[in-house]
């Protein structure tokens, strides 16, 4: 095990009892900080005179826990981050791993994969090495984010490296045997490996028609033939003759088969018809990619675009293209899609642009009404995906509660139109702003830093002022009342008839008193409401009947929605329930708890589908798992299209008096949209106080 093969004696053809040569140790196989002390214990165990062996097992094992305590003692190091800096500052393709000041089991991890330089570490894929068995996660960490810093040093190739990637993938593969390849691995297999002139040029038009040539960067815009033919000084009959062989051999390819399925059920999915970029992204989701963001689009654009391509020969091409104004829309080729969904998309791009530059900006509901308004010759599209496609072909954004707005909307106007994001706050940071307007603007101008922040919060009208020793923003506190003297007040009850006596009641129950009111006035029409009480399952199974008793409402478990939905999603693109949750236990900021994020959120497009198919008032309990993956933003999108139905939120918060939140995500809700239950609510002790008229002359406090 040690070498790879057994011992061996003489020529290794005769039996060794017959012959009288030592055996033969290939040390050259042995790790180096171990070669000799092995090299030596082997030597004395296949001794051939017994008295030279080990005397017995236990000497044996001693000398064989020597052999690695010697080791750990004088040649194991760990990693020399000053060593690595410095070499990383001077790092070419050529510079040899044992120069970056790697750990020495990292060096031995390495060296037994053939990885010995630079460049070579650099194009391996991360994902290789955290399912590489025999490797400790500290080792994984350190190889893993060596490839980070070296990836930044020195850029990686279009296209990978068919071996490497293709052993990532069937690596995978061994674990989860239906998974389909990666975006890299599927890039690798793209272009062929031509040895001949003819090869060569082929390989160059392809690697230019796929966008994978070394002059192509930024994003997508997938040439023509005619642009190919003029920048590679080619006759367009030489370029249609290479593409139409490499369509063939496309089509035929299992992989982009598989792919091709998937991009058509996506479309008929999305309405029939979605712009280039989304299909893109899909890819990217549903198959993921080890290389950074602008290579991994590269990268998906041209497995999506060979796709498009290998159905083209087909009969029956399931896809209808259109090119316009800068625009790369699909549709499906079959009615009531193809001409027709595409002319609707155009029209929908239109009137968004049209809505982006409005000022003020539209609500959400005037978005709906305009884009609505536009005849739609295809089944009607969810309120969601019509908004995301008509700004999707506008090439402008989407806010979290759906309304249009443009690419790089200016930091002040996003900061004005995100007041409610920071609204009832006492404290906010400077981070915790930009987060909060990014998560409503995503594609907004980022704010600046202080002092210049501090002239944005006031020009937008926030009462908040800059505190030093706070280290961020603190909203003022209104001025105490220079008085000792508690005031309560008394209810009077009077009759035609009979006096009662002013009855002083307690504040506890005057706030539970004020809280049945304010619920009763929700009650009372369409409302959006969040409900917060303490964390424990008595507070919350006590709000659950007293809802349930005085205000009946559907309860919709939203925990058990978003677990069915993600076992849905995970069904869908063919992985396991268990990868599923090793992921969900892996760190924040990892791949895997990335890849699980992406398929939260389309398992929280379906929780909102649901919601909205919703008939009668609806009390939603159990957010956590929207809060855990960051998909929260279904609850903004609800508040701003209830239609004729309430909808309720009862969560378990921390920080009674503070706005509602979960898993320490604030629950969306304007401050007027948001109460904590009083416990006097929850005990009903408030009732016994409430009026009973028992006559039209007399009336009591019941008891």
């Amino acid at each position: 095990m040690a070498t790879g093969g057994t011992p061996r004696w003489g020529d290794g053809q005769s039996a060794p009892h017959l012959i009288a040569d030592d055996v033969t140790i290939d040390s050259d196989l042995f790790d180096a900080p171990v070669r000799d002390s092995l090299f030596t214990f082997f030597r004395k165990a296949f001794e051939r005179d017994p008295r030279r062996r080990f005397d017995n097992a236990v000497d044996m094992l001693a000398a064989w826990h020597n052999v690695f305590a010697r080791a750990a003692a004088t040649d194991s190091r760990s990693t020399d981050e000053t060593a690595q800096r410095i070499a990383l500052d001077s790092v070419r393709p050529d510079t040899l791993v044992s120069q970056l000041g790697v750990s020495t089991r990292a060096q031995n991890t390495l060296d037994r994969l053939g990885i010995f330089t630079a460049q070579e570490l650099a194009a391996q894929p991360p994902g290789r090495f955290s399912s590489l068995r025999g490797v400790g996660n500290k080792t994984r960490r350190e190889v893993m984010d060596l490839i980070g810093k070296l990836r930044i040093r020195l850029p990686q190739t279009p296209i990978p490296d068919r071996a490497a990637a293709v052993e990532t993938a069937e690596g995978r593969e061994s674990d989860q045997p239906s998974a389909p390849l990666s975006i890299d691995a599927l890039t690798a297999v793209l272009i062929p490996i031509e040895s001949g002139a003819s090869g060569k040029v082929a390989r160059q038009i392809l690697a230019q028609f796929l966008e994978l040539d070394d002059a192509s960067s930024g994003l997508p815009v997938y040439p023509t033939q005619a642009q190919i033919a003029e920048s590679t000084k080619k006759a367009r009959a030489q370029i249609s003759q290479i593409l139409t062989k490499a369509r063939e051999r496309w089509r035929r390819t299992p992989a982009l088969s598989t792919v091709r399925n998937e991009l058509a059920e996506f479309v008929s999915a999305e309405g029939g018809v979605v712009e280039v970029g989304e299909l893109t992204q899909f890819l990217l989701t549903s198959l993921g990619s080890d290389a950074g963001a602008p290579l991994a689009n590269r990268r998906a654009a041209a497995v999506l675009r060979t796709a498009l391509e290998a159905e083209k020969p087909s009969e029956t091409n399931r896809f209808e293209e259109r090119r316009s104004n800068g625009r790369f829309l699909i549709a499906r080729s079959e009615a009531p899609f193809g001409e027709a969904a595409l002319d609707y998309a155009e029209k929908l791009a239109a009137a968004a642009s049209q809505l982006a530059s409005t000022e003020p900006l539209p609500s959400p509901a005037r978005v709906q009404e305009a884009l609505r308004a536009i005849p739609s010759p295809v089944p009607a599209l969810r309120d969601s995906r019509l908004v995301r496609l008509a700004a999707s072909v506008a090439q402008v954004a989407v806010s979290t509660r759906q309304e249009l707005y443009p690419r790089g909307l200016d930091a002040l106007r996003a900061l004005k139109l995100a007041q409610s994001a920071v609204a009832g706050l006492s404290r906010v940071t400077t981070n915790d702003l930009r987060d909060r307007v990014r998560e409503r603007y995503p594609e907004a101008a980022e704010l600046p830093n202080r002092p210049a922040l501090d002239e944005l919060v006031r020009e937008a009208g926030l009462s908040l002022i800059w505190q030093d020793a706070a280290g961020a923003y603190v909203a003022p506190t209104p001025p105490a009342v220079p008085s000792s003297v508690s005031v309560h007040r008394q209810e009077t009850v009077v009759s035609a008839s009979v006096f009662v006596a002013p009855i002083e009641v307690p504040r506890e129950i005057e706030e539970a008193q004020k809280f049945e009111r304010r619920m009763q006035a929700a009650y009372s029409a369409p409302s959006y409401l969040v409900l917060a009480t303490d964390p424990k399952i008595g507070h919350i199974k006590a709000a659950l009947d007293n809802i349930a008793r005085h205000f009946p409402m559907t309860v919709f478990d939203c925990e058990r929605e978003m677990l069915a939905a993600l076992h849905a999603e995970a069904d869908h693109v063919r992985v396991r329930w268990e990868v599923v949750l090793r992921a969900d236990a892996a760190p924040s900021n990892s791949r895997d708890m990335q890849k699980l994020r992406e398929l939260a959120e389309k398992a929280a497009r379906k929780v909102a589908d649901r919601l909205r198919q919703r008939q009668e008032p609806t009390l939603l309990v159990f957010p956590g798992l929207l809060a855990r993956y960051g998909q929260l933003n279904v609850l903004d999108e609800m508040q701003d299209s209830l239609g004729n139905t309430s909808l309720w939120v009862l969560v378990g918060s921390e920080g009674r008096g503070n706005p509602p939140s979960s898993e320490k995500q604030p629950i969306p809700a304007r401050p007027s949209q948001w109460a904590w239950i009083p416990e006097k609510w929850l005990d009903n002790d408030f009732r016994k106080y409430r009026v009973d008229s028992r006559s039209d002359k007399e009336a009591s406090y019941r008891a």
